[in-house]
């Protein structure tokens, strides 16, 4: 927007400019009033452009009082100069007369100079604070948009190792076991991870692939507990064709089969959709057992994604009192 907005305030102002500057030389059409009118729109010219790219640099990227103060005298001293030196030097040694408003007096030239000098240096002023707020304002954008990519390669990375950490904890008491479900297991688990290693590069996945994904992880999970029938999925979706950032709800899941107690109460998912909005709900009871140090990773992961993704467009609710866990969360797709 700026490349196209700045150039047009540009022109504005100088039609503005030199339309105001041609009404000195409205009643006198003489030489003199010719030189005196584009004198004037020279001066202002060039003091509009020194206040632009020097004076107002230097005042707002190391502000303070004194400098500001000393900008302010400089900017209207170089328009005096040069206003001075144009029409008390050039214009009297080429015409040989006098500016007719001098009036023979320095002082009224010096007033009547650094009221003029306003305009030029108020209309600087204006078009670069408004170019250097685009500016700011793209900069700004450009780290905010720099930081998201670099915390969202850094939150992909974490999820993968996370996940494959867990599950082959879970394949090594199988075959540790002796357990026929062992082979079921590393079947489930290569395509799970042939899902974590495609879908996590993209930045949405449909939400048929993302709940399938979940199915498979709990049907591997249900393969090393004594109670799958305490495992209660229920999936209200209707449109499975919604677009969703993969592995979102996995870490609620995968937290729930690390701390939760499945023996004594019954793991609760729900997972449903209203027009173009995500519902998921969990509920188990904590387990007492010592917590695994790890825990937590996959949770403040999915937190940030959400913070990343979905910024003011999904509401998360987690529930811990001490006894069950609670997880309500909705996102707008």
């Amino acid at each position: 927007m700026r490349k196209f907005t700045l150039p047009l305030i540009h022109i504005i102002v100088w039609v503005y400019l030199f339309y105001t500057m041609l009404f000195i030389s409205v009643e006198d059409e003489s030489i003199f009033a010719s030189l005196l009118t584009y004198s004037t729109i020279l001066i202002n010219v060039a003091t509009f452009y020194f206040n632009y790219f020097f004076i107002l640099p230097k005042i707002t990227y190391n502000p303070n009082t004194k400098k500001t103060v000393i900008s302010i005298v400089i900017i209207i001293l170089f328009y005096v100069f040069l206003k001075y030196f144009i029409e008390e030097i050039l214009i009297i040694k080429i015409l040989k007369t006098k500016v007719l408003y001098m009036k023979d007096s320095f002082i009224w030239f010096l007033n009547f100079s650094i009221i003029q000098s306003t305009m030029p240096i108020l209309f600087s002023s204006f078009i670069w604070f408004i170019d250097n707020s685009f500016k700011v304002e793209k900069e700004r954008q450009e780290l905010l948009q720099q930081k998201n990519e670099a915390e969202m390669s850094l939150l992909k990375s974490q999820i993968n190792p996370h996940f494959i950490f867990n599950t082959l904890n879970n394949i090594y008491s199988l075959v540790n076991q002796k357990s026929d479900k062992s082979l079921n297991a590393i079947e489930k688990l290569g395509d799970l991870l042939r899902f974590s290693t495609t879908e996590i590069r993209k930045d949405f996945t449909s939400l048929h692939d993302e709940i399938q994904y979940l199915k498979n992880y709990i049907d591997l999970e249900s393969l090393r507990i004594s109670t799958p029938e305490n495992i209660l999925f229920e999936d209200k979706t209707e449109n499975k064709d919604l677009k969703i950032a993969p592995m979102i709800l996995i870490p609620f899941v995968e937290n729930v089969f690390k701390h939760g107690n499945l023996r004594d109460f019954p793991l609760e998912i729900s997972i449903e959709t209203k027009a173009n909005q995500l519902l998921f709900h969990q509920k188990n009871k904590i387990s007492n057992l010592e917590k695994d140090k790890s825990s937590g990773i996959g949770i403040e992961n999915v937190k940030k994604r959400l913070s990343i993704i979905y910024p003011d467009k999904h509401q998360l609710e987690i529930l811990n009192d001490g006894e069950f866990y609670e997880v309500n969360l909705m996102v707008n797709l």
